[in-house]
């Protein structure tokens, strides 16, 4: 093949230098000297060709050699990479448990300060610098008593990490963990500093863990509001910054169980205008909380009752799990909603108890630890307080002791009054649904409350576990970790610095990662705060470094490997894009 495709080459150059070189001058040539000069230039390529590829050397060392076929058992081959991934991951959880611990001890033993940020500071990521080298830069312990110094906030420069961008991306600093406050809450807030102040230590357990996981991202989410996570890294985001870790499927996961929902929407003709549209932000903030681990489903009350999601291929009439593709649907309905007629509380509230009892029914041969059903009433006052209804479908007595009994309730009730020109009657009444209900109140007047206290929900159904300390671990689906930034974004330049960490470009590409996260209590015996949710704790898993146990050389040509999840969904796939 090669010496045919040689003499062809040769032929056709010899071919085209006659036509060229001698059709002007009339010249006969002879065509068996023709057929010479192309067997001969066409032996030198081919021996040219055969040197520099050295397809001699190939073919005598595949003759010499000998070669075996393995089966390769590809159940056998699973399982082996599964036990390597289950042991990776289970230092990840025990890491995230050493936090949670090391947490506990830390607000067990702490007394509030009062502090205020004249007193105290914190690396605050979005205000903090990473440097590689100290050049002319002046720290506090370079002055003296005498000495005054007007550059830049120098207990906001952290040392750069060497080896940031093997494991990190992003440059990080290993001296410390940042801070992270969403835009909603002051960060010179004194409760926002007194919680930071008791969980500045967590960076021994942050140094510590960072041993065995080079590359892994550590916080605790407060609560409170803010992240505190490990290494330090400044924060990049485009616009607003609307990021809240309560928010997040890795923190509503691991502070609450698994919650069956029913979102109650009042959207009777007193509902209109800006009420209307600060009822819908909370429909949507509510749903924002949850993770596919939940389940839920929105209805509309006027004088009738109506699901919203009128696709009853996928609801039903039931509750639908709270898959971001079933949330955007909802939402897109929400959007059509309009406000007409009277409301009607007890057929609303008879069609939620129904369809929750459905997903679940009432258990009376045991104490549940704390029911994770729950309606969200979204109203904006109701006449009554409607007993009936309650005593009827949500309460219910089951025996502790031989002549002890305890009343329960089946779901907790949510109750959200909207708009800020409402009535005593009408406050009180939708109060006493909320607390009468082992749930909560909340009065909703701008849209700046429902950023403020829509997620509080979270933390009263995470009340009966932390009150008998039952921790559970929860791993998440797949997300972005920490904002990375976009090309051409750097750190602060300064004229007094020497040399400043510029991002590459490799930096842009999104790291997909999984978290585990655990639920952080109060652990005091005192009767008023014991059960208090603290936060929680955990550990972003980068997914690439769990694909490296993949051995794809075992594959096969056409072989390629997936993980799902235990809900069915797929953390990794060749073919997943999720932020295309």
């Amino acid at each position: 093949m090669q010496w045919t495709l040689s003499v062809v080459i040769a032929t056709t150059v010899v071919y085209l230098f006659t036509i060229v070189g001698f059709t002007q001058s009339f010249l006969e040539l002879n065509p068996a000297i023709v057929e010479f000069w192309a067997t001969s230039l066409g032996q030198q390529i081919d021996r040219q060709c055969k040197n520099a590829s050295g397809i001699k050397v190939i073919e005598k060392k595949y003759k010499e050699a000998t070669y075996t076929t393995h089966y390769i058992n590809g159940t056998t081959l699973s399982v082996e990479v599964a036990k390597k991934i289950e042991s990776y991951l289970q230092v990840r959880l025990e890491a995230a448990i050493e936090i949670k611990k090391k947490a506990q001890e830390l607000f067990l033993n702490y007394s509030s300060e009062n502090h205020t940020c004249d007193d105290f500071t914190y690396y605050d990521s979005k205000d903090i610098t990473i440097y590689k080298d100290r050049g002319n830069l002046i720290f506090p312990e370079d002055l003296d008593e005498n000495s005054t110094y007007n550059g830049p906030n120098l207990e906001l420069y952290l040392p750069l990490y060497e080896e940031w961008r093997e494991h990190f991306q992003i440059p990080v600093s290993l001296n410390a963990s940042a801070i992270h406050v969403p835009t909603n809450i002051y960060k010179c807030a004194p409760f926002l500093l007194d919680n930071i102040s008791w969980t500045g230590k967590l960076d021994e357990v942050f140094s510590k863990n960072q041993g065995n996981m080079k590359s892994a991202w550590q916080f605790f989410a407060s609560s409170a509001g803010f992240l505190r996570f490990y290494p330090a890294s400044a924060w990049y985001n485009e616009g607003m910054d609307m990021f809240d870790a309560r928010l997040t499927e890795w923190y509503t996961s691991a502070a609450a169980p698994p919650k069956n929902i029913i979102i109650l929407l009042d959207n009777s003709g007193s509902m209109t205008g800006l009420r209307m549209e600060i009822a819908k932000t909370t429909v949507k903030k509510i749903m924002e909380s949850l993770n596919e681990n939940d389940f839920f489903n929105l209805i509309t009350f006027n004088n009738d009752s109506r699901f919203v999601d009128c696709d009853c291929q996928h609801s039903n009439g039931s509750l639908i799990q709270a898959t971001s593709k079933n949330i955007r649907r909802v939402t897109k309905s929400l959007m059509e909603v309009q406000s007409i007629q009277i409301a009607n509380f007890t057929k609303a509230f008879q069609l939620a108890f129904d369809v929750l009892q459905k997903h679940s029914p009432i258990n009376r041969s045991r104490i549940n630890l704390g029911s994770n059903n729950a309606i969200m009433l979204i109203t904006d006052g109701a006449s009554e307080t409607y007993v009936e209804v309650f005593d009827s479908y949500n309460w219910y007595n089951v025996t502790v002791d031989k002549d002890q009994t305890a009343q329960l309730r089946y779901a907790r009730i949510f109750s959200y009054l909207i708009g800020q020109e409402v009535t005593l009657a009408n406050k009180n009444h939708v109060k006493w649904m909320g607390c009468a209900n082992k749930g909560y109140f909340y009065h909703i007047g701008t849209m700046a409350d429902v950023h403020d206290y829509v997620q509080d929900y979270v933390r009263v159904m995470a009340r009966p576990l932390a009150v008998h300390n039952i921790s559970h671990n929860s791993w998440s689906g797949v997300h972005l970790n920490i904002p990375l930034p976009k090309e051409n974004f750097g750190f602060n330049t300064n004229s007094r610095t020497t040399e400043w960490i510029r991002l590459p470009s490799t930096a842009t590409k999104p790291v997909l990662s999984i978290s585990v996260s655990t639920p952080v209590y109060d652990q005091r015996d005192d009767e008023i705060n014991n059960g208090n949710l603290l936060g929680v704790a955990g550990v972003h898993i980068n997914l690439d470094e769990i694909l490296a146990f993949i051995p794809r050389s075992k594959l096969g040509a056409l072989g390629y490997a997936f993980i799902i999840n235990n809900n069915g969904f797929v953390v990794s796939h060749p073919d997943l894009k999720p932020w295309l």
